[in-house]
């Protein structure tokens, strides 16, 4: 009986470890690319202009090997983001209430100070060009910038400032 308690409690304190297994493939520099995602963890709170209704907040966990982060506000949605062993490039996967799915890269190795290009869809529902997002981190705050047409078709800028919580 004392060699299956062991087993057991063995396996229930290895259980975790598998959800942090490092990906297939990565070597040191890789997983030192994926760690740098570990500053987003927590929860967020934004300021938009033009301003969001309601106002854009998220909470960003790691889940195994992606950072999956939860979006409330005018636009909800789910994002896994992680560092691409193949492509060498931060992916970003974004889903939406609304239905809509985008994909988004960047080659830099900040993933807090850079542009991330649009991949998939690379044009709106209206054969538009997608516009490319740039982020820039200070300390506990980061900063995106992007142009979007606006209800006549003009392009606009938008700015968001999120605070670590």
């Amino acid at each position: 009986m004392r060699p299956v308690l062991v087993a057991t409690l063995c396996a229930l304190v290895a259980v975790p470890a598998l959800g942090q297994t490092n990906p297939p493939g990565y070597m040191p520099f890789d997983l030192a690319q994926q760690a740098k995602l570990r500053g987003h963890v927590g929860t967020w709170q934004c300021v938009s202009v033009p301003a969001a209704n309601p106002p854009l907040s998220f909470t960003e966990t790691e889940q195994g090997n992606w950072f999956v982060t939860r979006r409330t506000g005018a636009s909800p949605a789910i994002s896994y983001e992680r560092w691409s062993h193949v492509l060498k490039a931060y992916i970003i996967i974004a889903i939406f209430d609304s239905g809509a799915s985008d994909v988004a890269e960047t080659t830099s190795l900040d993933p807090d100070n850079a542009t991330y290009t649009k991949m998939w869809p690379l044009l709106d529902n209206q054969g538009r060009k997608r516009f490319d997002n740039q982020v820039s981190r200070t300390g506990n705050v980061i900063r995106s910038m992007s142009d979007f047409y606006d209800e006549k078709g003009d392009v606009q800028s938008a700015e968001r400032s999120c605070t670590k919580q």
